[in-house]
């Protein structure tokens, strides 16, 4: 439960300055037209007045209570969330209602949004005292909403050519104890009884045993270009079903956002994972701050596979690029612009052009592909096309299949 102070400005109520009016206008009439009855007239709403001072001195200070405290949702959900009010004084009535701001809607006994991103909502808070006579009103930053963007389906997953030495799912080169099968050889002292291939035993006349690929996983890092917001709705939602299908999987997925100082959430597992990778994403995209800077060594395990959703527009982006394909991860881009930022002049929709060609140009001479997400594309489309790219391998001391 989150609680907030704040204070109280009181002030007379619309009804407390319709009663000074008659009062004063009466009394007015009764001393310049002479009329005495009118002073009897005005006695009763005198009285009405003189209970605010009756009344005591109200409170000066009100408790916001909102629960949960930071209430959190996916995108088109409905959170529940319950705001009360107390106070200690003389208060009358205490009411409380939302200020939803754009993006939120307010429900009876909730909250939804329509985007992803960190809200504040405010809360109204009426106070009324003396019977009705005196009013205040506070607007407090009662409710942080974080909405998470609902990522897309995902089941494609991009591995690097060279897996880590840690069990998982993928079917690597090297010779192991997984499911894949890799080939036969003499059986050798050592080997266990259970590997032994009795049938190619009984052909050979010699005792046999049947080799496996081992199982290896890799660590995902999903990276975001926050330099300016062409396309980042796209490359949030985009992280997010990457970070998703990688957890599903049993790799290992963190996040990586460039845009001014780089910040990141190193590579784990576990669905608790999939929400620090969200937030760490909200965190970050809350505006840049200069130029991108390259990630620390440490923010990256050794042979990670980056995937980076960037629109391509920062000249800068491109050497943080190369300096981590340089360290020896995997990297692939996925262009998320779909549509030109300057189509109205066409000589500065030239220079633009040319511009992202000469960045295609940097990384495809850093061995970096670069895929387009077009309108209408599904994220699992994109990276099919993934496939179709040679990515560089560096030396590997792991045996391929069909060798010793």
């Amino acid at each position: 439960m989150t609680v907030r102070r704040t204070a109280l400005c009181w002030q007379l109520s619309p009804l407390a300055l319709a009663l000074l009016t008659t009062s004063v206008t009466a009394l007015t009439l009764a001393v310049v037209g002479r009329r005495p009855e009118l002073v009897a007239f005005t006695a009763p709403l005198l009285g009405v007045l003189a209970g605010i001072w009756g009344a005591g001195r109200p409170a000066t200070h009100v408790l916001v209570h909102a629960e949960p405290a930071e209430p959190r949702c996916f995108e088109r959900e409905t959170v529940p969330v319950r705001v009360t009010a107390t106070a200690a004084g003389g208060i009358g009535t205490l009411s409380v209602r939302p200020r939803p701001p754009a993006g939120i809607e307010a429900l009876p006994g909730g909250l939804r949004a329509g985007r992803w991103g960190r809200y504040r909502v405010p809360v109204v808070v009426t106070a009324r005292a003396a019977g009705g006579l005196l009013t205040a009103t506070a607007v407090v930053a009662a409710i942080d909403l974080r909405v998470y963007p609902r990522p897309p389906a995902a089941r494609t997953v991009v591995r690097p050519n060279e897996l880590l030495d840690r069990l998982g799912v993928h079917i690597g080169r090297m010779r192991g104890g997984g499911l894949e099968f890799a080939g036969i050889r003499p059986y050798e002292p050592g080997d266990p009884l259970t590997k032994l291939n009795w049938l190619a035993s009984s052909r050979l006349g010699r005792p046999h045993v049947t080799e496996r690929l081992a199982e290896r996983a890799t660590d995902v890092v999903a990276l975001i270009d926050t330099t300016n917001g062409c396309g980042l709705d796209l490359a949030v939602h985009g992280a997010a079903g990457i970070a998703q299908a990688a957890l599903c999987r049993g790799d290992r997925a963190g996040v990586l956002a460039l845009g001014g100082p780089a910040r990141w959430l190193g590579p784990d597992i576990g669905r608790r994972q999939f929400y620090r990778i969200v937030d760490t994403v909200l965190d970050a995209t809350g505006g840049s701050s200069g130029a991108p800077a390259s990630p620390p060594r440490a923010a990256l395990p050794p042979r990670s596979c980056v995937l980076a959703f960037s629109p391509l527009l920062d000249a800068r982006v491109g050497p943080v690029l190369a300096d981590l394909r340089a360290r020896g991860h995997t990297v692939l881009v996925i262009d998320v612009l779909r549509r030109p930022v300057t189509p109205v002049d066409p000589l500065i929709t030239q220079l633009w052009r040319a511009d992202r060609a000469v960045l295609r140009r940097d990384l495809a001479a850093a061995a970096i592909p670069v895929l387009p997400w077009t309108e209408g594309a599904s994220l699992d489309e994109v990276l099919a096309d993934a496939r179709s790219f040679s990515l560089p391998r560096r030396r590997t001391r792991e045996t391929a299949p069909g060798r010793r």
